[in-house]
Order: structure tokens, then sequence, then C-alpha cells
């Protein structure tokens, strides 16, 4: 709160209007968080607040935010010399990825289904389904599976060799596209994996990447513009 007042008696801060439209477009789009304006409203009393004091509040926030742009904006764009030896000791080769499916019965002594023993005789059993011609594998770990991906047909963000559990990686980065993998056993419990799509591993040239350089660069800048700007506060 005291930062955000040394924003706004700011030289930028002070030179900032945010039109009325600005404001009524912030409020609407928290509104749009809840399941209902009642919802918002009810939120808005446990806090001691309405929407009429919930106004200036979001004034606030939009004029720290727009001074921050302000300030950032001073920040040089790195020069070519500068994207060219951030190139050079920056990793070029982009390591291959592996998009997957997976079906998961975990591990917990707590429940009798999920005794190791049951657990794995449970997953066997899905994983002779599996198998079977023209069987949809979404769909088994829609209905099987007890991890949240099911509800997404077992669906896991796409992954690298070393970033990932290393029994599940060595046996996924084994496997070829559209192959049902054995059994695993993670940490979690007791793993069926579906490779669903390999990106092979691609050396990246400089004229492919600069932009993307120069981009990470500036954004660099302008966050450390801005840092000092709110030191010098």
């Amino acid at each position: 709160m005291r930062s955000a007042k040394k924003i706004l008696e700011s030289t930028e801060g002070l030179t900032v209007v945010i039109p009325e439209k600005s404001i009524e477009e912030a409020m609407v789009a928290i509104v749009a968080r809840y399941e209902s304006q009642e919802a918002f409203e009810k939120d808005l009393a446990a806090n001691n607040l309405t929407p009429a004091t919930l106004a200036p509040a979001l004034e606030v926030d939009l004029i720290v935010e727009a001074a921050m742009t302000l300030v950032a904006l001073r920040a040089s764009p790195p020069d070519e010399e500068q994207v060219a030896q951030y190139f050079e000791a920056a990793e070029k080769e982009k390591p291959e990825e592996r998009s997957l499916r997976h079906i998961l019965i975990t591990i917990n002594e707590q429940f009798p289904e999920n005794h190791r023993k049951m657990a794995l005789a449970r997953i066997s059993k899905i994983k002779e389904k599996s198998l079977v011609p023209d069987t949809d594998f979404s769909q088994l770990a829609q209905y099987y599976s007890e991890c949240p991906s099911a509800l997404q047909g077992g669906t896991l963000p796409s992954v690298i060799h070393n970033k990932i559990d290393s029994r599940i990686g060595d046996v996924l980065f084994s496997m070829e596209v559209g192959e049902i993998s054995e059994v695993v056993e993670s940490a979690m419990g007791f793993h069926i994996l579906f490779c669903e799509k390999i990106k092979r591993a691609e050396r990246m040239d400089f004229d492919t990447i600069k932009a993307g350089i120069r981009k990470q660069l500036h954004t660099r800048n302008q966050n450390k513009e801005v840092q000092r700007w709110l030191k010098s506060l």
C-alpha cells in the first residue's frame, strides 16, 4: 500500500488518467470470475467492500500498472551484439519432447482396492483391455484413471526426458508413436503410458531464434528499469 502511494504521487503516476470505461471493464472482468452477481457482492461484503468502494481501488491498480508501463518503455532494446552474445552462451540444442496420455492407479494402503497388490492387479486388467483392437485409450483413462488428467482422457503436458520421473521417462522415450507401455511403477503408483506424439530434438540456429532472444532481453531490461525506478521513489 505504501509503495502504491509513492507511485501515485510520482511524476509518472500523476500523468496517468484512467478512463471511466477502463474501470468499468476491470469491474466486469472481476465479476466474471464469480458464479453470479450475488456471489460477487457477497464476497465484497465479507471484505467490507461494495461495488462503489471497489471502483476507486481498481482505479489505483490501473494507475499503478500504467505508470510502471510508462517507466518500462524507457528501457532500451538490446542491440545486435547483445543478442548475438546471448545466443553464443545459450543452449542451442532443443531436446526431444514427447506428448502422452496415461492411466494411473494409485497405491494407498488406507484403501483395500489400492493396496499395492490389488492396485497392480487392477491396472494389469486395464492393460489387457487397452490391447483389444480398436480400444480408445482416452476412454479407458476417463473411466479408470485416478489422476486428474482422466478428465482430459489421460492427457499430460509434453515432457522432456530429464524433467520427469526417470522410471516413466526411460519407458516413454523408448516408445514409438501409438505404442502402449507395460505397467510402470512410480512414486505415485502404477501407470500405463500411451505415446501420442514425438517432437525430435533439433539444433536451433541464430536466425530462427534471434527475435525471441531480442524480446526476452528487452523484457529483462524493462523489468530492471521498473525495479530501479521503484527503488528511487
